[in-house]
């Protein structure tokens, strides 16, 4: 069982872990290392094969898979293979080891050149600097016709891998908003709700609050979409 992390503060939010923390995070890498290797090569092909690629995973990725697992290195490594497993379902085994760019794994999907008509995200919106991630499910409706299935899907790994750039926002978390006020549709308004569910399956994303509500105020997320 690996040492629980320091409850969080919120004055100290955002910022970077003292240096005194360095070796446990070097251990710890080492660690989630040791755990990977322990998994048999026919359980965790797709990892494998993302891992002879050179910079494909960075150790700010296995920072990010720690930070979401608790520190767990037993869960992270099972994430981790989880990860790349539907990772490479989601863009496909052509796109998938690209590096997450529009040039890399989003030039399998033209669809996603419009997702700001679907996603908002606006980074340090409480006092412990969370990251709101809000989304349009009128637009999501409108359009979901002409969408593939796992467009939207690979619309939202792309927006959420940028963000997870920013260690910050791996250790504060995200709340999630779905905007259903104007959906009409009832299954496509719950298929939205399975979509976002599965981003924390399989992404190192630690979502704090999750709101699914037609109730939620439309003109406040209408003007978010709008700026």
């Amino acid at each position: 069982m690996s040492p629980k992390q320091p409850k969080h503060n919120p004055e100290s939010a955002g910022k970077s872990p003292p240096k005194i923390l360095s070796s446990y995070f070097t251990n710890m890498i080492e660690a989630l290392k040791e755990e990977l290797s322990r998994i048999p090569p026919e359980q965790c092909s797709s990892f494998l094969k993302a891992r002879r690629r050179k910079g494909l995973i960075r150790k700010s990725d296995l920072v990010n898979f720690l930070w979401n697992a608790d520190w767990d290195t037993r869960f992270a490594a099972n994430k981790m293979i989880q990860y790349w497993d539907e990772r490479k379902r989601l863009f496909g085994p052509k796109f998938a080891y690209l590096p997450l760019t529009q040039a890399g794994v989003m030039r399998c999907d033209n669809e996603y050149l419009e997702y700001k008509e679907l996603v908002h995200a606006v980074k340090k919106i409480d006092t412990m600097n969370r990251t709101l991630i809000a989304i349009n499910g009128k637009e999501y409706q409108r359009r979901c016709k002409d969408l593939t299935v796992d467009s939207p899907l690979r619309t939202l790994w792309y927006v959420i891998n940028i963000l997870l750039k920013d260690e910050r926002v791996q250790r504060n978390g995200f709340v999630v908003i779905l905007d259903g006020s104007e959906m009409t549709d009832l299954k496509v308004y719950e298929s939205l709700k399975d979509m976002i569910v599965q981003l924390s399956i399989y992404l190192p994303l630690s979502i704090n609050t999750i709101f699914f509500t037609p109730a939620y105020s439309s003109s406040h997320v209408q003007y978010l979409f709008s700026h």
